[in-house]
């Protein structure tokens, strides 16, 4: 199942069901109306019917706020993925990606995989966006913690004190 996760890293302990917090002494901490931080994990083309029936998302439903009404906006998928980080399907009627001069909620897109499919090998990562040397590769080894310390830095967050402090940032992509 194709899954586009804004931040892979987060993505994938949310999944696993890991809880945590990521306040440390109310650093950097942004404080909204009802919720100080969001984390959008988005599936592909499933029936709530068909995904209900998986025990853990069952679980989930009522863990939770179970949405039982809530739709995309148009068939196909790309079109939804515009609606939800532009407020828009731009015109976009088909999955054929496009290169749209639009504002977006969306900065700068990471692209991940948690681990390679055995031992400490590189797992593919791109990060995409306007701040981006585009066409560019780094073979500096990095690894997750090097991800969060970069967002932590570009924020000025400071660190959780944990691995990413001894982490490299990724520096030599920007523009």
């Amino acid at each position: 199942m194709r899954v586009l996760v804004l931040c892979a890293v987060s993505g994938l302990l949310a999944s696993a069901g890991v809880v945590f917090s990521a306040e440390k002494s109310g650093q950097g901490r942004g404080v909204g109306k009802k919720f100080d931080r969001v984390l959008t994990i988005i599936f592909e083309n499933q029936n709530a019917d068909s995904v209900l029936k998986d025990p853990y998302m069952n679980e989930l439903s009522k863990r939770g706020a179970y949405l039982s009404n809530y739709h995309g906006v148009v068939h196909p998928s790309y079109p939804n993925y515009l609606a939800m980080t532009g407020g828009s399907t731009f015109g976009v009627t088909d999955d054929e990606q496009k290169d749209l001069d639009v504002s977006s909620v969306a900065d700068l897109v990471v692209l991940t995989f948690d681990e390679s499919e055995w031992g400490d090998f590189p797992v593919y990562t791109v990060f995409l966006g306007p701040m981006v040397r585009a066409g560019g590769t780094d073979d500096t080894k990095y690894n997750h913690y090097s991800l969060l310390r970069t967002i932590e830095d570009n924020f000025e967050l400071g660190t959780l004190g944990r691995e990413d402090e001894k982490a490299a940032p990724i520096v030599s992509i920007w523009k």
